[in-house]
């Protein structure tokens, strides 16, 4: 597939989903990131989740210079409502997933479309992801790993639509955890992924990530889900 080729009216449609809790410093460069993308044929769906800084503002300012953009403004009730919310406004047969801090390689998306065509029998596409530090990384115990990452993410991972009909959106009861609970029921449906080489992912590190701060309680949650889907996807062997 060319560049030319992607980018006409009939490439297809491709929703970018946007979550956003306090992420007045990165979520325009976010954005600008999925606008570069060398496949044009998108909408970016922002669903900022009751944020109290200025990340309203900030994307209610980008609304009128992007009609590919729309923006939905919710109380905060958790990442894992706010990606479900955003699943509720989308209208293309693909999905992709961009936190509000991180950022995409500009021919990302099409690259996976690319290979998710050619396949029928793949159900999602995912990349290598690299991590990197912000300045303010240097006040948290955490620091982006050298080596690029397996890439089993969010961020980057493009999918069909129609997975979520088959296995559920996210699980609003965790306040973290929300993608592996997720990944893991799809290994339960007998979903097939793939992993390619390429690091078109990235992934910032910072003092304000979502993961800080989380509960013991959430962590076990996690970790209680993903062996009860393991014991599932056994028994299914």
């Amino acid at each position: 597939m060319t560049e030319t080729d992607d980018n006409n009216a009939n490439a297809p449609l491709i929703d970018i989903i946007i979550p956003v809790y306090n992420g007045e410093r990165f979520v325009c460069e976010a954005i600008d990131s999925a606008c570069k993308q060398t496949h044009q044929n998108i909408r970016i769906i922002v669903v900022n989740d009751g944020s109290t800084d200025g990340s309203r503002e900030k994307i209610l300012a980008l609304t009128g210079q992007l009609p590919n953009l729309v923006f939905v403004d919710r109380p905060h009730c958790g990442v894992s409502a706010t990606l479900n919310t955003a699943l509720e406004h989308t209208e293309a047969d693909w999905l992709a997933f961009l936190d509000c801090d991180d950022l995409w390689a500009t021919n990302k998306l099409q690259v996976q479309l690319a290979v998710l065509t050619a396949d029928q029998s793949l159900d999602i596409c995912f990349t290598k992801l690299q991590e990197f530090d912000d300045e303010s990384a240097f006040n948290t115990t955490y620091r982006a790993r050298p080596e690029p990452l397996a890439g089993i993410n969010k961020t980057s991972m493009l999918c069909r639509r129609s997975l979520f009909d088959r296995v559920g959106g996210f699980n609003e009861a965790l306040q973290m955890g929300d993608f592996i609970e997720w990944f893991n029921r799809c290994k339960t449906h007998n979903v097939k992924h793939v992993v390619l080489p390429d690091v078109l992912a990235f992934r910032r590190i910072h003092d304000n990530n979502m993961t800080n701060g989380v509960s013991a309680v959430d962590y076990l949650k996690v970790i209680r889900l993903h062996l009860n889907s393991k014991r599932q996807v056994s028994g299914n062997d």
